[in-house]
């Protein structure tokens, strides 16, 4: 394999997600760029989003671009990729780390202590659902239709069923002794970010 840059486009860019022939792009300026990726080596801009600044994560689901700040976060509908719109937001007490999206709910840590549980059913009304109490502020969150695997700064790697959203269990855990950043999912295997020590790859079959 050769790997070879092929395409580039321009800008502070602090996330970045792609769904199908597009890439959504969170920038420190330039709120969230909608580009065509049908040609790598030809990247154009098709629409932006530019009244929110900075936006630090980003996540795409459907139809619904989910973007969140320091101590917020915003539900654009990008029906229309070239005139994205803003329509629902959720204001929050504490600084956000990460979330993960899967069906009608939305699964977040931040600097808490607890991972909430939204429902995104209706994009325009979110709201509390439910939360699982944690020893420490979660680091990272990835989700699946029954299950949320999460990292936080003292238990380490967590598995929850979330059959039940309202009401999440914690199954079990795999205590790490380094400092964790992201984590993938992937078929039976959670793929987890160590800062400064590498990539642990965890079984989650059972």
């Amino acid at each position: 394999y050769h790997p070879q840059e092929v395409g580039y486009y321009s800008g502070h860019t602090n996330a970045v997600e792609v769904r199908g022939e597009f890439a959504y792009i969170a920038t420190n300026w330039y709120g969230i760029q909608v580009v065509s990726i049908a040609d790598p080596s030809n990247i154009e801009k098709v629409g932006e989003f530019n009244d929110v600044k900075r936006p630090q994560i980003i996540k795409v689901a459907g139809d619904y671009v989910y973007i969140a700040r320091s101590l917020d976060l915003d539900i654009i509908s990008i029906v229309d990729q070239e005139y994205p719109q803003v329509v629902g937001h959720i204001d929050l007490f504490a600084y956000v780390d990460d979330f993960a999206v899967s069906g009608d709910h939305l699964y977040m840590v931040g600097n808490w202590g607890s991972m909430l549980v939204f429902s995104i059913a209706e994009p325009e009304y979110p709201r509390i659902v439910g939360r699982c109490e944690m020893e420490s502020p979660g680091i990272s969150v990835a989700a699946s239709e029954e299950f949320v695997y999460l990292l936080d700064h003292s238990d380490g790697f967590q598995v929850l069923s979330v059959t039940d959203p309202e009401h999440p269990i914690r199954l079990g855990s795999f205590y790490l002794d380094r400092m964790q950043g992201g984590i993938t999912i992937c078929d039976n295997y959670a793929y987890v970010g160590v800062r400064w020590g590498g990539t642990l790859i965890i079984s989650i079959e059972d």
